[in-house]
């Protein structure tokens, strides 16, 4: 399997959304967040990143002949049953490094970051198995962000602060919108508005924890962040419905994806940690920008 091959069947354009959960995740379990836990857990979560997207493919097989046949498996370029092994090769990757952080970190393995790695492996086959036939689907898309969030937390700390639920609720309402809203990509039109409401309320959670007191703002980086946000999907609103020319429902869909490094920089403002948010920031650009050479979908 050539390096090409490899980038597209993993959608590697989208990992610094990975990265940015690992930051967002770690500064939201209120623990100090060291140059070698990000890399450790980074490579973590990518690895179950790209293992997820393979088996995306390997399980999509039959449908991508019919509605996408450019992707690499209808075109021939590399075998089904290849793919399903790296994927699950990759999954399994991803809970060694996770049980590596641990060991290498503080010298022990705590049971929750585990549990939580072994969910998340188990949503990410269960949703590319069955998305297109489980009413649920997009739930389990949610859960899988939730579950990086929860692993890093828990790698960090075995008490994370409060405050890490409030933003695993609001990852939980991006994806959910998102992935209903991405369920439109193939077709000629825009059909639903309302997933797009779950993605813009992650915007109120910031205040939500300020007026439960879980957290302490910077609140001039947390509210340009939520403006950002808030101007991304209204991009994407666009982008569907055009008030002249045909719908760019792709364009809309991986542009939402990368605004998903957006809301890790409101969760990273939230904490009081600005120069992380604009780590976060500086990752979304970047997601943009890779997302030109390798398909973000």
């Amino acid at each position: 399997m050539n390096l090409s091959l490899f980038l597209r069947l993993g959608r590697v354009s989208n990992l610094p959304t990975i990265l940015s959960n690992v930051i967002a995740g770690g500064l939201l379990s209120g623990a100090d967040l060291s140059g070698n836990s990000l890399l450790l857990l980074g490579l973590a979560f990518c690895a179950f990143y790209v293992g997820g997207m393979f088996l995306n493919d390997a399980f999509d097989a039959d449908y991508d002949r019919v509605h996408r046949p450019e992707r690499p498996i209808p075109q021939g370029e590399v075998e089904r049953s290849s793919v399903y092994t790296m994927g699950g090769a990759l999954l399994v990757l991803g809970i060694m490094l996770v049980v590596g952080h641990g060991v290498l970190m503080e010298n022990t393995v705590r049971t929750e970051p585990v549990l939580y790695a072994l969910a998340l492996a188990v949503c990410i086959v269960w949703y590319n198995a069955d998305h297109e036939n489980n009413w649920f689907s997009p739930a389990l898309m949610g859960l899988n962000r939730v579950y990086v969030y929860a692993t890093t937390a828990f790698a960090l700390t075995p008490t994370p602060a409060p405050v890490l639920w409030y933003g695993c609720g609001a990852m939980m309402s991006y994806l959910v919108g998102l992935t209903y809203f991405a369920k439109q990509e193939d077709s000629e039109k825009w059909r639903s508005l309302w997933p797009l409401v779950l993605v813009v309320l992650p915007v109120g959670y910031p205040a939500l924890a300020v007026v439960m007191r879980q957290a302490t703002p910077d609140v001039v980086v947390t509210v340009g962040f939520c403006v950002c946000l808030l101007g991304w999907t209204a991009r994407a609103v666009r982008l569907a419905r055009p008030k002249t020319g045909l719908p760019q429902l792709k364009q809309a869909v991986v542009g939402l994806i990368a605004g998903i490094a957006l809301l890790d920089a409101m969760g990273a403002a939230l904490m009081a940690e600005p120069m992380w948010a604009v780590a976060c920031g500086v990752l979304f650009v970047i997601c943009l920008l890779t997302q030109r050479t390798v398909s973000g979908t």
